[in-house]
């Protein structure tokens, strides 16, 4: 008995291997057949690897997913980044600073318009300290987010952050008693 439930289990399997496959081989003519209807070749012919190889020796504006100066913000930073050559010196303060963990140099590409542009001109290598500087301003004197955020240090910005501190520790200990 338990042997002929073996061999019922076994032909099932099997079925369903064989199933499975035949199911595979449908899948994979159907996507070769809508991708030829579109115009695409199939996956791993030699055509579609030729594209794929073409489409990495194009650069620039000769690579069609190029947007040009409708670039994003963090893409045109990629950007800078790849295309511009640090010397870890500050053209602001002329400071050589120690990189932050996980860099290697601790200077930054600060853009100096304001305008995002694919220019190499528009952009500076700053330290960190310039760079919060140079982007302070939206920086509001006497507000904790100038001495958290924008790293000011004046007499108001300070007696601002006491404040906030203050405030905090006193709202905390209302809400424990």
């Amino acid at each position: 008995m338990a042997r002929n439930h073996e061999l019922a289990l076994e032909r099932q399997r099997r079925y369903r291997e064989s199933h499975r496959e035949e199911i595979r081989a449908k899948g994979r003519a159907y996507e070769e057949k809508r991708r030829r209807a579109a115009g695409m070749p199939a996956l791993g012919s030699p055509e579609s690897t030729e594209n794929r190889r073409r489409a990495r020796k194009l650069a620039g504006d000769e690579h069609p997913n190029w947007k040009g100066d409708a670039v994003g913000y963090f893409a045109l930073h990629a950007w800078i980044e790849r295309h511009g050559r640090k010397t870890g010196i500050c053209s602001h303060c002329g400071a050589s600073p120690d990189p932050p963990r996980g860099r290697t140099i601790g200077t930054e590409w600060a853009n100096l318009s304001g305008d995002y542009q694919r220019d190499r001109d528009d952009y500076a290598e700053v330290c960190i300290p310039c760079h919060r500087a140079m982007d302070a301003r939206g920086l509001v004197h006497g507000t904790a987010t100038g001495y958290g955020y924008y790293g000011c240090r004046c007499k108001q910005c300070r007696a601002a952050n006491t404040a906030r501190k203050r405030d905090y520790l006193r709202r905390t200990r209302e809400a424990v008693s």
